[in-house]
């Protein structure tokens, strides 16, 4: 006969595959950059989530060490309920390798859609503003679904100088 434990053991392993953790979203502005402004970038991982889930979101500001301190002021959506692990501090120190700490937390939503993050970040006077999606639902229509429940439309743009 089968043991209490091995039981228990593949109940764990089978409602973890079917309720499942989400799947990491992993994202990055390195490389994007054109325009003038703070010559910081930023790598992200969330996760998608269903409605009344916190899905945890960690983002790492990546900047040249010369800059030493960049300032961080973080907004989201009206939707969102946000919780920090750990207080963001008005400065963050840019390592020797050219990386903040981590910043960490964690958003709620209770109604399907694409919600967003965003980070608005000075270093020597220049801005730079980041946006990190939170999913939020199932189907791949979550990911193009705004929070009003618009369809996102994508337009090259150009830009001209005078």
């Amino acid at each position: 006969m089968y043991g209490a434990k091995k039981i228990l053991v593949v109940l764990t392993g089978l409602s973890m595959l079917l309720c499942g953790e989400s799947k990491p979203i992993y994202g990055s502005t390195v490389g994007s950059y054109a325009k003038p402004g703070a010559k910081i970038d930023m790598d992200y991982v969330s996760h998608r989530v269903l409605k009344g889930e916190r899905a945890e979101v960690t983002v790492t500001l990546l900047a040249d060490p010369s800059y030493e301190k960049i300032r961080v002021r973080i907004g989201y959506d009206k939707a969102l309920q946000v919780d920090f692990k750990t207080p963001v501090p008005a400065q963050l120190q840019i390592g020797s390798d050219g990386k903040s700490e981590p910043i960490v937390l964690f958003a709620t939503a209770q109604s399907d859609g694409t919600y967003h993050i965003n980070l608005f970040v000075e270093a020597k006077g220049r801005m730079r503003v980041f946006s990190v999606p939170v999913y939020v639902g199932e189907g791949e229509s979550v990911m193009k679904k705004r929070t009003n429940g618009g369809g996102v439309k994508i337009v090259p743009a150009t830009e001209t100088l005078r």
